[in-house]
This record gives structure tokens, sequence and C-alpha cells, in this order.
């Protein structure tokens, strides 16, 4: 995803910035969003981004057992995935900031869309960042369907030509976010 093709986004009232595809669609202009979270939707692909601030996992001493437990709870939020598994589970740092981590996700989970019965695979690339002294992790997930079944509501909205690639997707996340005003979490 070239630079040319992504525009900064403020979150939370601008209390983050983050660089996303230019041509996402707030989904809060178009249902009801949680104050926690912030979503984006690719418009010609059954693609979504959201960005959550979450208190921390309980039980969960590391970023990468975080990451895990979250994809669970995703599972089970879903519906109770017909079927889950982890690919791979990582860390990843920026450079620019030596002192922050992001335990990166990938993992398959094979679900439904409003209680449909037909089952789709999405891939689910999380990022999950632990702000310790905010007793708070920012999580990312970018859902990626990789087969739909014909009888999805999904099936028509599947453009791969214009689907973001996950990769470079992630990295933009990874080098673009920023905290700018850390009194959204006296709130």
């Amino acid at each position: 995803m070239p630079s040319s093709q992504s525009e900064r986004r403020l979150l939370w009232g601008g209390a983050f910035a983050v660089h996303l595809p230019s041509n996402c669609i707030d989904a809060s202009e178009l249902r009801q969003v949680p104050d926690n979270q912030e979503v984006y939707l690719h418009p010609r692909h059954d693609q979504s981004v959201m960005l959550e601030l979450l208190e921390p996992l309980a039980g969960s001493d590391s970023v990468e057992s975080a990451a895990r437990e979250f994809f669970t709870d995703l599972a089970d939020a879903n519906g109770g995935s017909a079927s889950s598994r982890i690919v791979e589970c990582r860390l990843l740092s920026n450079e620019a900031w030596p002192l922050r981590q992001f335990a990166y996700l990938i993992g398959e989970q094979l679900v439904a869309k409003y209680n449909e019965s037909a089952r789709n695979l999405v891939q689910m690339h999380i990022l999950l960042h632990r702000l310790a002294e905010h007793s708070c992790d920012l999580a990312v997930t970018l859902n990626h369907p990789i087969s739909v079944c014909s009888e999805s509501s999904s099936s028509s909205l599947l453009d791969p030509e214009s689907a973001w690639q996950p990769d470079e997707l992630i990295s933009r996340i990874v080098e673009s976010l920023e905290l700018l005003d850390p009194t959204i979490f006296n709130a």
C-alpha cells in the first residue's frame, strides 16, 4: 500500500493518529460503534480494520499471551467460531519506538455473518500493544476473508484486485500509530 494510497486518520477524538488506506469507510457513518472502538471498512471487499482500547486481559502477563487470549475471545464473540487456529504469533517492534513492542498474531476462523448458516474462512491479523503506563491494551484487527461461501451475504463483497494487502497494512499501522493525547486515559 504505497503512501499515496493512505491518509492520516485521527482516532478517538484526536487522541491517536494512524495512517490507513485512503479508500476506507468510517463504519460510524453507517452504524453505531462502541466508544472504545474505531472501525473502518473496505468499500469493495469484505475487509475491515477495527482498533480497540481495552482493559488489559487478566492473567496475560506478556503481550503475546494477551494477543492469543484476545483471538480466543474473538472466536467466542463470533458465535463460537466453527473452527479457529493460530497460524503465527510473534513480537514486532518499531525502530522509532525501541521500547514499544506489538504482538502480531495471524489466525484463521470459520465464521458466519449475521447468524447465517454459510461460513466463511477469515484470516485475522491482530496487533496488540500494551500501554502499561495507562493500564490499557490497544488491539488492531484486520479481518481478511480468504474463502467465502457462495451462499454468504459476503459473496457479493469480494473484489480481490482492490483488497488491502495485510502485510502492507499492518506495517503501515505499526510505523504510523501515534498517541497524541494521553489524557484520553484520564476519563
